[in-house]
């Protein structure tokens, strides 16, 4: 899987194909505007208001991150391939991009006894 921050609708449904089930909430920053998700079996993409990918969360085995890390590796997998964590609270752990000055784009990691269960790459939308 290769989907990558920026793409549009079209090229994520050509990569991956057609989603299982959408969802959508509105976008608290702009009343009309919508944040729309895509869900597929162990992943999710989640579209931005200019139908571009603002992030990609995957919970189910089999798919890993540029750098190798799936769902079920260790905390200390994370820690050998990212580094030190921005933050790191009761083991959810979050990364950020070096190049990203307004620490908008995040990795964020939650685990479970020390194993990775949620892997969150994408924009923070707070």
């Amino acid at each position: 899987m290769n989907i990558q921050m920026g793409l549009d609708s079209a090229r994520v449904a050509a990569i991956v194909g057609k989603p299982d089930s959408i969802s959508s909430i509105s976008d608290f920053r702009d009343e009309d505007a919508v944040l729309i998700t895509w869900h597929y079996s162990g992943f999710e993409v989640l579209l931005g208001s200019y139908n571009s990918v603002g992030g990609v969360t995957i919970s189910g085995s089999g798919l890993r991150t540029s750098r190798a890390l799936a769902v079920g590796d260790s905390i200390s997998r994370v820690r050998e391939l990212y580094g030190t964590p921005l933050n790191d609270y009761q083991g959810n752990l979050s990364f950020g991009d070096s190049r990203d000055e307004e620490h908008s784009t995040v990795l964020s990691i939650l685990t479970k006894d020390s194993i990775v269960t949620r892997i969150y790459l994408g924009h923070i939308y707070d």
